[in-house]
C-alpha cells in the first residue's frame, strides 16, 4: 500500500509489521538504546493493540532522553492509550 508522505510513519509502519511481529521485536533490539526509535516501536504497537508493550516502550523511550510531551498528546498514533493510567502517569512528569 502506498501513502502519501504526510500520513504519520508509524501508520505506515504498522501496516507494513502487520502480521510480522518479528519485525517490531529486531527494530527494538536493534536500537534499543535510540529513545526516538523506541518512540516509534510505541506508536505502532499501540496501532496492533499492543497497549502494555506501548508503554513500556514509551517508558523507555523517557528514559534514553526522547521526551516529548506534546508529541505524546498530539500524535493520534497513541491514542489507544489514552485512558490508561500508564499513559495518564507519563504525561504528568
Amino acid at each position: 500500500m502506498t501513502y502519501p508522505l504526510a500520513y504519520p510513519r508509524s501508520v505506515r509502519l504498522a501496516d507494513f509489521l502487520t502480521g510480522d511481529r518479528a519485525e517490531v521485536d529486531r527494530a527494538r533490539e536493534a536500537a534499543s538504546k535510540d529513545g526516538y526509535t523506541l518512540f516509534n516501536i510505541a506508536c505502532v504497537l499501540a496501532l496492533l493493540d499492543s497497549l502494555e508493550e506501548s508503554l513500556e516502550c514509551l517508558r523507555e523511550a523517557r528514559e534514553r532522553g526522547y521526551y516529548v510531551q506534546s508529541e505524546l498528546w498530539s500524535n493520534t498514533d497513541l491514542d489507544p492509550l489514552r485512558d490508561m493510567a500508564g499513559f495518564k502517569e507519563l504525561t504528568e512528569h
